[in-house]
């Protein structure tokens, strides 16, 4: 599938908010820390994004790919990447990938609904 020809499927994001807890992890989302490596408007208690409907376009998994990735990679290879780091956050690690390894993880979608 290629962009922006086809629509891109959705991000199988779970809502686990770990990307959001760990926003010092790299340097494109290190302005939204709120001091403690979480992002400002990350709401603990929901496990969601307080500015969803107008949140940065770094925070948007289809707007990343078709600005920064998608001469890159296909939109499959870009969503399998962002799912290994997902992965590695989930493990528990919390250390910087190298540079050059893969592209972050962002957001895509809120609990409810189906676009990015």
């Amino acid at each position: 599938m290629s962009y922006p020809n086809a629509r891109l499927s959705v991000f199988p994001c779970n809502q686990c908010g770990l990307c959001c807890q760990h926003v010092y992890l790299a340097e494109e989302t290190s302005f939204l820390d709120r001091g403690d490596g979480t992002c400002r408007h990350y709401d603990t208690a929901s496990r969601g994004c307080s500015i969803y409907a107008k949140r940065p376009d770094i925070c948007r998994v289809d707007r990343q790919y078709e600005l920064n990735y998608a001469q890159q990679y296909t939109w499959e290879d870009f969503v399998t990447l962002n799912l290994k780091t997902c992965e590695l956050l989930q493990k528990g690690s919390s250390s910087k990938p190298p540079p050059g390894s893969s592209p972050l993880i962002f957001c895509s979608k809120s609990p409810g609904e189906d676009t990015a």
